[in-house]
């Protein structure tokens, strides 16, 4: 009876421990949305053990498209950027009237958008799930809050 009982214990804890690995990977991957014919890519949620204090700088400019598919923001000082956003944000709408939802700010193609950007280039395996036409652009990830 000991030995059953702890047979099903152990087959407990082991179902536990999958679906929960199973969980944590789905939570913590990079995810690319596409609503009609536009694409936008949205960076992993991170598991952090207490305060994580980080630093970035400043970043602005005009949302819009490159080769008309890839969400990108334009600036003044150089050539666009395609935008990997924070954990959380949606994609609505699609075509021109699309919409991103982050970190409770909204904004569509031509708004100005003001945030800030810890300049990572961790993103390269996002690269091969953009859009062939979209790839030869670099990938900058963007806070709404930053």
């Amino acid at each position: 009876m000991l030995r059953s009982r702890l047979l099903w214990i152990g087959v407990a804890a082991a179902m536990v421990a999958v679906v929960a690995a199973g969980a944590l990977h789905w939570w913590s991957r990079p995810r690319v949305l596409e609503n009609g014919s536009v694409v936008t890519l949205v960076n992993a949620r991170h598991l952090s053990l207490g305060d994580r204090y980080e630093v970035g700088v400043g970043t602005s400019g005009t949302l819009g498209l490159v080769a008309n598919r890839c969400l990108a923001m334009f600036s003044q000082s150089g050539r666009p950027r395609v935008v990997v956003w924070p954990p959380g944000t949606t994609l609505e709408g699609s075509g021109h009237a699309v919409r991103v939802e982050s970190q409770g700010h909204t904004v569509g193609l031509g708004d100005q958008v003001d945030g800030g950007t810890m300049l990572d280039n961790g993103f390269a395996p996002l690269r091969a799930h953009l859009p062939t036409a979209c790839r030869r652009y670099p990938l900058d990830d963007f806070d709404p809050d930053g």
